[in-house]
This record gives C-alpha cells, structure tokens and sequence, in this order.
C-alpha cells in the first residue's frame, strides 16, 4: 500500500506512506512538514512505522522527521554523504527560508552498497542517484515496479542542481545509469510533481538528449 500524504511547509512535499497492508508495518518517506497530520494518519490507519527513510537532506524533505522519531522512537535512515545537510541548517537551505532544521540522530548508511529495507512483505532497496545533492538516493520497491525518487526526477523535468552540492553532471549519469535502467512500467514517485513512469520520462526531449551523449 502506498498512500501519497502533500505535507505544507515552507514548501508543499510529497510524503509517502509504503505499507504492508497485512501487518501494518512500513516506512515514511520525507516527512517535511505538518508533524500532527502525519500522527493522524498514522493512528486513523493502524500503521506501524518501521523506519522514517529520506531521499535527501533538504529541509523540505526532513522537517518532521527528528520530531516523528522522538515521538514514536523510530529510527531515521539516511546516505552517508547526507550527513552534513543533516547538521548545517545552511547546507539543508532551512536557514534561508527562516527555520532551522536538524536531524541529530540518524542511521547513515553506505548507498553504493545497495542496502535494503524490509517490512513485512514491502521490501525497498536502495540505489545512489547523486545530482541534485551527493546524497540523494531512490528507494525500489522492485515487487511493485515503484520507485520513490526524491528531487532526481519530475514528471516532465529532472531535477535541479543549483543548491549546495549539487552537480549537473552526476545527476545526469544517475538519471542513464540508474532511472533509465528501470523497466519502463516503474511508476516514479516524486517529491514536488505527480507520479510519471520511466517509459514516459525516457521519450520525453531531456531525457532523449541524455541518452544520446
């Protein structure tokens, strides 16, 4: 089960929900914003959070994250190379947009190796896709051809590169190497857009310049 929850912020983002509907047991995706409305929905459908899982450091993706965690004593997962976006409002862009957004306890784990994360029969793995910030990753849920990707892809565009970390040349050998890698059913689900496919993306005119160089 995945449930889209758009949490308003200094930003709207899309949060997600990715349940084993027999067990209630799942993840969080980029809880950014709204803290209360996140418990709500938690409590209204019986769900049990295994880990609260970030695509990235950004503040709009993260803001809700250390207060959930505190909350309900679940772990926060994030890439290795997050860890400064994690501890410097500047890097995470909260201080720009007059808050500031810390994460002091995270599990950071290696994305080159691929992790994997497991909850009753709904099981994510992880893929480094750096571009947008050296620690952006896309949780796969291969069983379900789904793919939750952060700020890498949008529906008609990739993702931007102007902030701290970002690099235009990394995001787009993520995008060849490991979106238009994905069977073109995989259903991309992004934080500021509505949900594309890899086919559709791969005929549109950005990604065919990619995938011609």
């Amino acid at each position: 089960m995945v449930l889209c929850l758009p949490l308003r912020g200094y930003f709207v983002v899309n949060a997600y929900l990715y349940v084993d509907e027999q067990s209630r047991r799942g993840f969080l995706l980029d809880p950014g914003a709204e803290y209360a409305k996140v418990l709500s929905v938690l409590k209204e459908k019986d769900i049990v959070l295994e880990r609260i899982l970030l695509t990235h450091g950004h503040f709009d993706h993260t803001g809700a994250a250390h207060a959930l965690h505190s909350t309900l004593h679940v772990p926060i997962a994030m890439a290795q190379e997050g860890k400064r976006y994690a501890e410097d409002p500047y890097w995470n862009l909260s201080l720009a947009c007059g808050e500031d957004v810390r994460l002091p306890e995270v599990e950071y784990f290696t994305s080159s190796d691929r992790p994997e994360f497991q909850a009753g029969r709904v099981r994510l793995q992880v893929r480094a896709v750096p571009g947008h910030t050296p620690d952006s990753v896309l949780y796969y849920a291969e069983e379900e051809s789904l793919a939750f990707v952060g700020d890498t892809i949008f529906r008609g565009s990739p993702g931007s590169t102007q902030f701290y970390g970002g690099n235009a040349q990394d995001l787009a050998t993520s995008l060849v190497r490991e979106i238009a890698t994905l069977p073109d059913e995989t259903v991309l689900l992004s934080g500021h857009s509505e949900p594309t496919t890899v086919g559709e993306e791969k005929k549109q005119p950005y990604f065919q310049q990619l995938l011609r160089h």
